[in-house]
Parts: C-alpha cells; structure tokens; sequence
C-alpha cells in the first residue's frame, strides 16, 4: 500500500481475524508473531507484530473445530455444510456490529467465575434475541398517554418535568410486552427440530436460567449446585452459539451436526 494511501490498523484486522477463528474453532488460536509487509515510500518494509499468548500448547479438547470451514475436503465424514464465503464479506463489512459481537463473546469466554460468564452470554443472547411488541397500539397509546398526562397534571404536584419522565416510562413499558423469557423462547422456538433436540433446552429449563440470572444480577440470596451452574452455563452458551452462526447468515438447518460438536464449558 502506497505512502499515499490509508493504512488499514494492522491489529485490529488481526484481532478480528483471531475473534472469529477463536469462535468457529471453539479454542482461542496460538499466535506467537504475524509477519506485516508494506510499502513505505517506495521501499518494501517488513515488520511484525507480536502476539501475548499464555500458552501454546494446546488442551486436548482444543483438538477439533467446533465448525470446520468444511471447503472442497478430500473427505466428508462431518455431515456439516461448508461455512458459506458470504459469511466473511457479512463480518468484514465496513459497517458490521459482528466483529464488536465476536469480541465480547471471546472475551467472556475466557472469563474463570463462571457467574461472570453467564452473564456475558446471557446479555449477548438476550440483545439478539430482543423483539419489541407493544401492549397498545401507538395510536391508541398517544391517546392513553394524553389523557394519563391530563389526569397526573390536575391530580398530582409533580413538576413539568417529572410528569415528562413519567410519560417516557409509560413509554417504555408499552413497548415491554415481551420480556426477556418470551423472546428467548420464541428464539427456542424457532431452531430446527434436530437443534432443539441436539441442545436439549426446554422452556422449563429457560425459566431456571433467567430466574437465576435476575437473582445474580439484582443481588438476591439463591442457591445451585455447582454442576448446575455450569450446565446452565453451557445452555446459554450454546443458545448463543447458535444466535452468533445466525447472524453470520448461515443457514442453521445445514449445521445441526453442530450440536455434537458442542464443548460443555
């Protein structure tokens, strides 16, 4: 690239190279060092850019990709669908949201309270998962929200102000018909068959988990066992797992044979 031009941030483009090697694959790839060459007025350069890496042995469940790009193998014993090219130009676009996603996502993987984990993949899931739906239409909410607003003003000593805040929270409540267990349900709901199966989640068991996510993130006394946790852990992340690939635009049916490939951290 010429003097002249703009210089991509060579990190960041490793960095989001290695978030997305880090999730198809499952384990966080081993980088010790990435060779940079460019073009410094007219004079080839070299440099490198050096990697922090814990350690580079890897553990034997790092051994397999969770998702094998699967292009033109000399063998097909997966039953997987090749991981689409489209998907790259969808994460490498100039105005894509899923290099940021990935990020988070690698990081909260690699979180050791297991508490901290749950949370990060259940705000992930519960962000994709969203759907608005509103309690009253918006016309007749406008309707209900001036006659709210009349009655509070002649009937209360709140200030323009707070009657104004007021009415904000009206807003928003309007449009919370659905919480966070309806949406993740309807998210449940729409997997494939052999997904669903393969995952093993039911609806009950979302109601757990959000139940006990509400009590780490307001404070409240609960008690699980410990294997339950990480089992719970596991359920949101695969969820998410699931979530992410949607996003990447691959075609989920394709990928169910995903399910066993799934580590149960």
């Amino acid at each position: 690239m010429g003097s002249g031009e703009r210089v991509a941030d060579p990190f960041l483009i490793y960095v989001r190279i290695f978030n997305l090697l880090a999730f198809l694959t499952g384990a966080e790839p081993s980088v010790q060092s990435v060779t940079l060459n460019y073009d410094l007025y007219g004079y080839s350069q070299k440099g490198y850019l050096y990697c922090i890496n814990n350690s580079l042995k890897p553990k034997g469940s790092d051994l397999y990709a969770m998702f094998p790009l699967g292009k033109d193998p000399r063998f097909d014993d997966w039953g997987i669908a090749p991981f689409p090219m489209s998907s790259f130009a969808l994460y490498f676009s100039p105005d894509s949201d899923l290099p940021d996603l990935l990020e988070k996502y690698v990081k909260y993987r690699s979180m050791g309270n297991v508490e901290d984990r749950l949370l990060g993949y259940f705000r992930l899931l519960e962000k994709h998962c969203y759907n608005r739906k509103c309690y009253l239409s918006e016309d007749l909410f406008v309707r209900f929200s001036r006659l709210a607003k009349g009655w509070v003003k002649g009937n209360s000593s709140l200030s323009a102000k707070q009657i104004k805040s007021f009415e904000g929270g009206l807003k928003r409540f309007n449009g919370q018909k659905y919480n966070t267990e309806k949406c993740l349900s309807d998210f449940l709901s729409s997997l494939p068959e052999p997904i669903k199966k393969g995952l093993g989640v039911t609806k009950d068991l979302l109601t757990e988990i959000c139940t006990l996510r509400n009590n780490i993130t307001h404070a409240n006394k609960y008690n699980i066992e410990e294997d339950k946790l990480h089992l719970f852990v596991a359920h949101v992340h695969h969820l998410l797992i699931f979530a992410i690939l949607e996003k990447l635009g691959i075609v989920l049916a394709d990928v169910a044979n995903i399910t066993n490939r799934l580590r149960s951290y």
